[in-house]
This record gives C-alpha cells, sequence and structure tokens, in this order.
C-alpha cells in the first residue's frame, strides 16, 4: 500500500479541521465583541470547536490508518482512535484556556480602559497574501507527501 497516499489523506482531514475552524471563528466574530461578559461565550465557542477538530481529525486518523493495518476497519477500530485521542483532546483544551486567559483577558482590560479604540480588520490584500501562503503550504505539502 501507498503510505504516502494515506498520509496525504490524514494532512487533508487536519487541514480541513483548521479550515473549519477559522470559519467557526468567522461566523462567531459576528455575535461576539471583545468584552468582559462574553469571556463565557468565547470558552464555550472554543471547546466546541476543539471537540469538533479533534473529532473529525481522529476519524481521519483511523480512516488512514485502518487503510494501513494499524487498526481494525470496525466501530472498535474507530472507538480506539478515539479514546487514545482523549488525551490529545485535553491538551489542546487546556492549551487553549492558558492562551485565553494569556492574551484575551489583557486586550479586554486595555479595550475597556480605553487604551485599544479599535479592533483589528484585515485589509483585501492582507487576506489575499495569507490565502495565499496557506494554498502554498498545502500545495507544497501534497506534492511532499506523494513524491
Amino acid at each position: 500500500m501507498n503510505t504516502a497516499l494515506w498520509s496525504t489523506w490524514l494532512f487533508l482531514f487536519t487541514t480541513s479541521g483548521y479550515v473549519f475552524i477559522a470559519l467557526f471563528g468567522l461566523l462567531s466574530k459576528r455575535k461576539i465583541k471583545f468584552e468582559v461578559k462574553y469571556i463565557p461565550k468565547f470558552l464555550g465557542i472554543g471547546f466546541i470547536g476543539i471537540i469538533i477538530y479533534d473529532l473529525w481529525t481522529n476519524f481521519g486518523f483511523w480512516l488512514s490508518y485502518s487503510q494501513l493495518g494499524f487498526y481494525p476497519q470496525t466501530i472498535f477500530g474507530l472507538m480506539t482512535v478515539f479514546v487514545g485521542g482523549l488525551p490529545f483532546m485535553l491538551w489542546h483544551i487546556l492549551s487553549f484556556s492558558i492562551i485565553l486567559t494569556i492574551i484575551l483577558i489583557p486586550i479586554i482590560h486595555f479595550k475597556s480602559l480605553s487604551k485599544i479604540s479599535y479592533d483589528i480588520i484585515l485589509k483585501p490584500n492582507e487576506k489575499i497574501y495569507i490565502l495565499s501562503a496557506t494554498l502554498i503550504l498545502i500545495t507544497a505539502s501534497i506534492i511532499t507527501a506523494i513524491i
């Protein structure tokens, strides 16, 4: 079997998980402002995003590696991967909570003191640069996995 092909599938699951998180954040951005009363919503949206991302990528891991014979192609093989992924999910939740505390709370605090008076908005050309860099990295990853 071609290991690189299944590694590429796993990469696509991971990348699509990132895209989902970005879209989820974009949609929730319209409903949440940088204010203290919205901190629980930030936490909730972050936790939901982490759980969905980890379930999706664990499914991709099982799909990829069951094709290579590492896990049975049954519901029990899938459950084995999900249980094995729990420590990583807990680590993602813990690291998200730490980053939220380190970054978001000071931003909210300074904004409440009127030290920060604007929201960060990307210009159209900046969005193109970010999208171009992302597409180049995705393409390079797929090409190296196939070669």
